[in-house]
């Protein structure tokens, strides 16, 4: 098919960077991660280009590699640190690998370097703060900051529920209502 043909240019064209990336680019859609991989990290190999860095690291992260995930993200975060989009993947990373201190620690720096940042960001810190790190207050004040920041998923904070003590549950359902996130229906909505 169309991939065989490219393979017998690419041949043709061994070592053209252009070539390479097409092809990675190509196997990468086709779920070919194996073999995705191998030619992104050839091209790193050839230019050493940090946007290389991320995409190894995605393609990690989607076949289940966390850990080489987070080595690529962590040298492409220190080679273009001010990427907020990445830093935010690479904080989820942590948590996925349970290193919950540096989870909280690279949203904490997000939230310190960016102007605005999306309620989510809050919400996930206070998850980690309050379900894997069980520090209740900071918890609680980062629901406050994803609420007052305009986050209204009602259903990610009923979830918290069942893995909350009772008073710590009722403190952020009373948040949320205070700040009008209802329950009504799938997602959440805003009421007056």
């Amino acid at each position: 098919g169309a991939l065989g043909l490219y393979e017998q240019v690419r041949e043709m064209l061994e070592g053209d960077p252009d070539t390479l990336f097409n092809t990675a680019t190509l196997l990468w859609e086709l779920e070919r991660y194996d073999e995705a991989l191998a030619r992104f990290l050839e091209l790193y190999e050839l230019d050493e280009s940090s946007e290389y860095l991320s995409v190894i690291s995605d393609i990690y992260a989607e076949t289940g590699d966390n850990d080489n995930a987070i080595v690529y993200l962590e040298r492409f975060i220190i080679e273009r640190p001010t990427e907020i989009a990445e830093k935010i993947s690479l904080a989820k990373l942590y948590a996925e690998v349970r290193d919950y201190g540096k989870s909280i620690a690279m949203y904490d720096e997000i939230i310190e370097e960016s102007e605005e940042v999306d309620s989510q960001v809050h919400f996930d810190r206070a998850r980690i703060l309050l379900v894997y790190i069980e520090d209740y207050v900071n918890g609680v004040e980062a629901v406050e900051a994803a609420l007052s920041g305009g986050f209204t998923n009602r259903t990610e904070i009923d979830r918290l529920d069942e893995l909350l003590p009772t008073a710590v549950s009722d403190e952020i359902f009373a948040l949320a209502n205070r700040f009008g996130v209802s329950s009504e229906g799938p997602g959440s909505s805003l009421t007056e």
